[in-house]
C-alpha cells in the first residue's frame, strides 16, 4: 500500500527543512512514535541508522535506515526490523514563495509474517494517519514564534 499527504507550511523552507530532518522530533507530531535516537555516529545522512520506539500493540523497538538525504530537499528512510521491515517513508519540502513550504510525506507499507493477516486494519490507520502527521507539522509549526 501506497500513500502520501501534503500540506502548506506558513514557515520559509529552511525552518520546516530543520524540523522534520531532526528525527527526534518525530514524536512530536506522530502519536504512534515514543521516541528515536541515532545508533550510528555522525552527521544525519544517508546510511545512518536509528531506533524508533513505537506503539504497534505495545511498545517496540524498530530499526531505521536512512536510505535518501538532499538537504532542503528530501529524505528517506525505511524500517529493517520488526514487523514493518521494509515499510518506506519520504518527505519532500518545497518552497511556495519566500515564506511558506509544501511538505508532503509519501509511505509505502510492508508487513512481515503473522502482522500480514492484519492487513487491512494497518492499512485503513496507516491512510488516516498520514494526512493528521503534516497536519500536525503544520500546526506545530505555524504556532512557533
Amino acid at each position: 500500500m501506497k500513500t502520501a499527504a501534503s500540506t502548506e507550511i506558513g514557515r520559509p523552507l529552511d525552518e520546516v527543512w530543520a524540523f522534520i530532518a531532526d528525527p527526534a522530533n518525530n514524536p512530536k507530531w506522530d502519536p504512534g512514535t515514543l521516541a528515536v535516537r541515532q545508533t550510528s555516529d555522525g552527521p544525519i545522512g544517508v546510511g545512518t541508522t536509528l531506533v524508533a520506539t513505537v506503539e504497534l500493540l505495545g511498545p517496540r523497538d524498530l530499526d531505521v535506515r536512512i536510505i535518501g538525504f538532499e538537504p532542503q530537499r528530501c529524505f528517506s528512510f525505511e524500517f529493517v526490523s520488526g514487523p514493518v521491515t521494509g515499510t518506506r517513508v519520504r518527505y519532500d519540502v518545497d518552497a511556495v514563495g519566500a515564506s511558506r513550504t509544501r511538505l508532503t510525506r509519501s509511505f509505502e507499507l510492508g508487513l512481515n509474517g503473522a502482522w500480514r493477516v492484519l492487513w487491512p486494519l494497518v492499512a485503513f490507520s496507516a491512510r488516516r494517519h498520514r494526512a493528521d502527521e503534516v497536519e500536525a507539522v503544520r500546526r506545530l509549526l505555524e504556532r512557533s514564534p
